[in-house]
């Protein structure tokens, strides 16, 4: 095991703590902050396999386990989306991401629970949050971001390309859950190359 792979296994394990930092912004972000995050856990991602992919031009014995581990990556729909996603990201500046939101309840509980200078209310918008918001003097809107008490509000992000048959409009996989399950993939990926090729030290 040369130096250069070792250090390209060091080098993608701070690319998969950038992902998770990603991730973490996704999650408490609001509005197009959660873009934010989407976009640094997929290309912390995609830079952690190019990490990787580096090393393998010095290293024939890390270059066979590499390969037949990016197989799996190229054959899993998720992984597969997060790469092209990534790229979209990069060269078209999409967001990749669906808003879905289903309300039930009496629309004057969400009016009691804003306060009496809120111009409006909103449900489930593009970032897939509630709240309300307010026009400035010169007609911009302001966004405020909350959580009712008193009303039962689904919403959320989902992967709108994602190529995957168990997925629908009407069933979709919440967008949070997918970044999870790719993460945890290039989790367990960097965990086994350690295990294999970095040992103890």
């Amino acid at each position: 095991m040369g130096l250069e792979s070792k250090e390209a296994i060091r080098r993608a394990e701070r690319m998969l703590k950038g992902a998770y930092l990603g991730l973490k912004q996704f999650e408490s972000g609001t509005g197009e902050e959660k873009y934010i995050g989407i976009y640094n856990a997929v290309s912390f991602g995609r830079n952690l396999t190019f990490a990787l992919q580096k090393a393998t031009s010095e290293d024939t014995e890390f270059k066979e386990w590499y390969e037949d581990r990016v197989q799996v990556l190229k054959e899993d729909p998720v992984c597969r989306h997060m790469k092209n996603l990534r790229n979209d990201m990069e060269k078209e500046g999409e967001t990749g991401v669906s808003n879905y939101a289903s309300f039930s309840g009496n629309p004057a509980e969400l009016q009691r629970e804003v306060p009496p200078w809120a111009d409006s209310i909103f449900v489930g918008d593009e970032w897939g949050g509630s709240g309300f918001s307010v026009e400035t003097g010169d007609g911009d809107e302001v966004k405020f971001y909350m959580e009712f008490e008193n009303a039962d509000i689904e919403s959320g992000l989902y992967f709108s390309n994602l190529e995957n048959e168990e997925y629908s409009y009407n069933n979709p996989s919440d967008a949070e859950d997918d970044l999870k399950y790719y993460l945890k993939i290039l989790a367990e990926l960097i965990r086994d190359a350690k295990a294999e090729f970095v040992g103890d030290e």
